[in-house]
């Protein structure tokens, strides 16, 4: 599930990892703007049978992989949404290209960046054409923050992985550590160095070697 400013191809590196192993691989093309993020949940989760699978998710996408009506095998779920204020969508044109700038710590070694990164701009710049956007961009704002009181963090913690970057500023390491040590004790979190908030894109290596790795761990679920 990638996140507001993203698309599939922000896991097509982590996908071409895991492709050699056999398994059905499936990453939608989300129309946050169009649906909340439960009925976005339901359709999703009609498209393919979640209950067998490791469920992915990347910044906003994480509430929703938790809004999934059915139990995952395993969750892994990357740049969680923690402190947003740090990490508002700007609303101004200008500010784009800075602020997607500031999404990526591993410059320079990231397989296809420039068409991410050009991707993004252009994302950010339809988002502000439409003064409708902006209203649509605050209430997702809203129900992602909903994911620090998601009872299903208790309820799936033994089967949730968290994966964020040492350089991200919406998710300080020792507040989110702290958060998860007291909301859901069983989830596991690994923090990756040198690296900001589009952690599929920075290091789909890590995040294709933890996804194997919940999947086997979680193989009888």
């Amino acid at each position: 599930m990638h996140g507001l400013i993203g698309s599939p191809l922000h896991f097509q590196q982590v996908m071409r990892q895991l492709r050699p192993s056999g398994v059905a691989l499936c990453a939608p093309t989300l129309d946050y703007l169009s649906h909340d993020l439960l009925s976005l949940a339901r359709k999703v989760a009609g498209d393919a049978n979640s209950s067998s699978a490791v469920i992915v998710g990347n910044s906003i996408g994480c509430q929703l992989a938790l809004q999934l009506p059915t139990k995952a095998r395993a969750y892994v779920l990357t740049a969680p949404p923690f402190d947003y204020s740090r990490g508002s969508v700007p609303l101004r044109r200008a500010q784009i290209e800075p602020w997607v700038d500031d999404l990526y710590q591993g410059k320079g070694h990231i397989t296809d960046e420039a068409e991410i990164r050009a991707e993004a701009c252009t994302q950010l710049a339809q988002l502000l054409a439409n003064r409708h956007n902006i209203g649509r961009i605050r209430s997702l704002k809203a129900q992602s923050q909903d994911f620090l009181s998601n009872p299903k963090l208790k309820q799936a913690q033994a089967r949730i992985h968290f994966v964020i970057g040492e350089d991200d500023y919406t998710t300080p390491v020792d507040a989110f550590r702290a958060f998860v040590a007291e909301n859901a004790p069983g989830a596991r979190v690994t923090v990756i160095p040198n690296c900001g908030h589009a952690v599929p894109v920075e290091r789909p290596d890590v995040v294709a070697k933890i996804i194997r790795e919940e999947a086997c761990l979680h193989a009888e679920a």
